[in-house]
């Protein structure tokens, strides 16, 4: 708890500096969506600034020809291998785009890092090693949504530790919780997790919600 305390406050600094940056530091982004250097900290640590996942969120006046320019796999690197972790990455297939393209391709980028930001800097600046030996305090799953408490095993002021609450608490308005680092309370495999710190309510029900 104590480590989330300081290093929270810190990371939404950094973040509002990214929300600002993000459109000129995409400037210097290349064919693959990849960030050069020291830039690389405002990609996404787990994708390109290219994801496929554009295809489904992009609105429909700056949709390119994803599919003919990209095609998409998942690697590691030495430091994610390091880190436990994998990522997406882009294979360019079709450089040539017209300016149009590149314009709406300039366009979904900045949309994905203002979806996703500042997530190289939330794993790789704020993140936290976890051992994969998590001991589960506390879950409760019921009709109204689900409410997560885990940490690392460790001292319990110092171990990193996750809580998500997306439960109801009216008919139309639910939380939106999480805090702490994203950590994969299921897996027993050392990683990185990145932290995360949303505190919201959300209107409407959920998808699937009847």
């Amino acid at each position: 708890m104590i480590p989330y305390i300081i290093l929270w406050p810190l990371s939404i600094i950094v973040s509002l500096i990214c929300y600002v940056t993000n459109p000129l530091v995409l400037l210097f982004c290349d064919e693959a969506g990849e960030l050069p250097g020291v830039l690389h900290l405002w990609q996404t640590w787990d994708d390109s600034c290219n994801p496929s996942d554009l295809k489904d969120i992009a609105p429909s006046w700056l949709q390119f020809d994803w599919d003919r320019h990209y095609y998409e796999y998942r690697d590691t690197t030495p430091a994610l291998a390091k880190a436990g972790r994998d990522r997406c990455f882009c294979r360019v297939i079709d450089s040539h785009f017209t300016v149009w393209e590149r314009f709406q391709r300039y366009c979904c980028r900045v949309l994905w890092l203002t979806r996703n930001n500042s997530y190289g800097f939330a794993f790789w600046l704020f993140g936290r090693n976890i051992d994969g030996h998590m001991a589960q305090i506390h879950q409760k799953i019921d009709a109204d949504g689900k409410e997560t408490f885990a940490r690392a095993v460790g001292k319990r002021l110092f171990a990193p530790f996750l809580y998500k609450n997306d439960c109801y608490f009216c008919k139309y308005v639910r939380w939106c919780i999480f805090l702490g680092w994203k950590l994969d309370y299921t897996s027993v495999e050392y990683h990185r997790a990145m932290i995360a710190g949303r505190l919201a309510i959300r209107f409407g029900k959920r998808e699937g919600d009847v």
